[in-house]
């Protein structure tokens, strides 16, 4: 289902492909972006692969700029249930790329390596590393 701020962009034909900071999610339209997974239309990005303890993980992107998560491992495990909206398409399970489930992922990645710097944590690296959730709103 569309959050209303997504559902008045995606009637309006504003995309994340034109604009990422147009929403807190990179994932507007899960419904379409299901329909791209099945039909074979997105690309991977392999640099974005990491290993967690219940698998791996690679984001996705459609032609419009939705991203969703490609997770190879068992999708019964609890700790994935948590994330939002998952759904097996093609022997895989995809979730959205959306705000909710990027804390999710974010819990994901830390329990894996504590030493992630895929987001800041409170150490002496924290000028060094990749910025974090909050940036999104910072630009909105």
């Amino acid at each position: 289902m569309l959050s209303p701020i997504n559902q008045f962009l995606v009637s309006n034909g504003l995309y994340i492909k034109e604009n990422p900071c147009i929403s807190p999610d990179f994932c507007l339209n899960w419904e379409e972006l299901k329909n791209s997974i099945e039909a074979g239309d997105f690309k991977r990005h392999q640099k974005s692969e990491f290993p967690s303890e219940k698998g791996n993980w690679v984001l996705i992107e459609n032609e419009k700029g939705d991203h969703a998560w490609e997770f190879h491992g068992n999708p019964d495990d609890s700790e994935i249930q948590h994330l939002s909206e998952g759904a097996e398409l093609g022997g895989k399970w995809y979730f959205p790329a959306t705000y909710s489930n990027l804390i999710g992922m974010k819990n994901l990645m830390l329990e894996h390596d504590s030493s992630c710097t895929v987001f800041p944590r409170t150490s002496e690296q924290l000028g060094k590393s990749t910025l974090g959730i909050g940036a999104r709103f910072t630009t909105l």
